[in-house]
Parts: C-alpha cells; structure tokens; sequence
C-alpha cells in the first residue's frame, strides 16, 4: 500500500470520496491541509507524517474517521501539529514520534497503548 504526500503552498481541503486504505500520509510545505469524509485506514506499520514548514507554524487536520489496521505512527516534526478530528478506532500501538504536536478528538474508539517518544500529545 502506497504512500499518499501532499505538498505545496496554497491551503487544501480534500474530501475523501470513499473509505480508504494507505500506507501512509505525508505533508509538506508550506500548507495546510484538511481530508475529510469516509475512513482512513493506515495498513500495518503506517505512518502519518508532517515536516516543519519553512517559516511559522502549520496545522494539518484529518477530519475523517481514522483507523489504522495495526501499528500506527504520528510523527509530527518542529512547529508542525497533527489533529486527527474526526475519530481514532483500534486497539493496535500508537508511537508517537517527533518534536511536534499531535492532537487526538472527537468520538474516539481507540483502547490501544500509547508510546509518546517526543513531542506534545494531546
């Protein structure tokens, strides 16, 4: 399962248009960006990812339901935030790498254990 990378400079909202499965999410840029609509479900060992920006601060949220199969990884970098809003199900290991922020909201399911490395988790 591939690896979905959004890049660029102008703010984006991206409404899924059906469930989905990656093997990861990657931003970076300068921009924010928003994926919402249907579930996102991370394959085995994924991981959502965001670079620091090259100037300021940047928000990236997931408003779309959030379900990673097993092994799950938030890797938020410097200045960078990571807000999964719309719901977070599972029972698999969530690590949290990276000195950014990651935000977890909304209707969450998730019962598995939690391995903050570095950074804020919320």
């Amino acid at each position: 399962t591939d690896t979905v990378q959004f890049t660029g400079a102008t703010p984006t909202a991206i409404s899924l248009g059906a469930d989905r499965t990656v093997g990861g999410v990657t931003f970076s840029g300068d921009a924010a960006y928003t994926l919402s609509g249907h579930t996102l479900t991370f394959a085995s060992g994924g991981e959502l990812l965001a670079a620091s920006p090259s100037i300021g601060t940047i928000t990236h949220t997931i408003a779309s339901a959030v379900a990673p199969a097993a092994g799950f990884v938030i890797n938020p970098s410097a200045n960078a935030t990571l807000a999964l809003t719309g719901g977070l199900s599972g029972s698999a290991l969530l690590l949290k790498l990276g000195s950014g922020n990651a935000v977890i909201a909304g209707a969450n399911s998730f019962s598995g254990p939690v391995d903050i490395r570095s950074g804020t988790f919320q």
